[in-house]
Formats: C-alpha cells, sequence, structure tokens
C-alpha cells in the first residue's frame, strides 16, 4: 500500500469538493453586461446574449478556442493554489487534520532538496520486489 494513500485519497477529496463549490458559486451569476441590448432579442437571441462577449474577447495565442468555461477554470486553479498554499503555509492546524495533510503533502511536493537526497530509497521495496519477478505469473 501506498505510503501516501490517505493523504492522496484526501487531497482529492478536497480538490474536488472545492472546485464543485467554486463553479457552482461562479456561474450562477449571469453577467449582463456582456450582452448586447441593440441587437432584438428575438430577431438575433445569439447576438443578444452574446454580442459584447463576441466583439471585446481575445483568443489567447497559445489557444485555438477561449470562453467562459476557461476563464472558470483559469480563475478556479487561482483560489485553489491559495488555498493549498495557505494549508501548507499555516503552521496551527489540528494534527491529522485534512487542511495538515494537504498543507504537508503540497509542500513535500516542493522540497525539491529533500527528493533529491531521499533519491530513490522512497521505492526502493517496490523495486526489490519488481527485481524479484521472473515470469509473467509472478508479476500477476
Amino acid at each position: 500500500m501506498c505510503p501516501f494513500s490517505k493523504i492522496h485519497k484526501t487531497f482529492a477529496f478536497f480538490m474536488a469538493l472545492l472546485l464543485s463549490a467554486s463553479i457552482f458559486a461562479q456561474s450562477t451569476a449571469f453577467d449582463l453586461s456582456q450582452m448586447d441590448t441593440s441587437v432584438e432579442a428575438c430577431t438575433n437571441f445569439y447576438d443578444y446574449a452574446n454580442g459584447v462577449w463576441l466583439k471585446n474577447a481575445q483568443i489567447p495565442g497559445d489557444r485555438s478556442r477561449y470562453g467562459t468555461f476557461d476563464i472558470v477554470r483559469e480563475r478556479n486553479q487561482i483560489v485553489l493554489r491559495e488555498i493549498i498554499e495557505t494549508a501548507a503555509k499555516n503552521t496551527k492546524v489540528s494534527p491529522g487534520s485534512n487542511e495538515q495533510l494537504i498543507g504537508d503533502f503540497y509542500a513535500s511536493c516542493l522540497d525539491e532538496a529533500a527528493i533529491e537526497n531521499a533519491g530513490l530509497k522512497p521505492i526502493e521495496s517496490y523495486l526489490k520486489r519488481i527485481e524479484k519477478i521472473a515470469t509473467m505469473k509472478q508479476g500477476n
């Protein structure tokens, strides 16, 4: 069993929860400033609903498309990064709490010196098991 399995599960659950909440919060509002009310809604509803957005939005040079879902995704990435970095810096959390586990996991991934220093040691037992495999049946 992977020693980080509990942390991975907690981290994934926490991220999914935050992402869902963030998308819901941002999708419940409709931005009226993006509507082109000079267009008759019954004649061309698409331009009526999206006209200002279509006139002003620019697709970034590194993208083939760009829309409101991309904006929501980018904003969510910023919010999630802030939450994770705050958790990693918070030294006053309860030991074993989700915030502590997420913060420690994130900080450990950024500690390149410790990663380099550890080398293959964290996976040595797995490598030894793999070395002992001589047939396909042993690998199952």
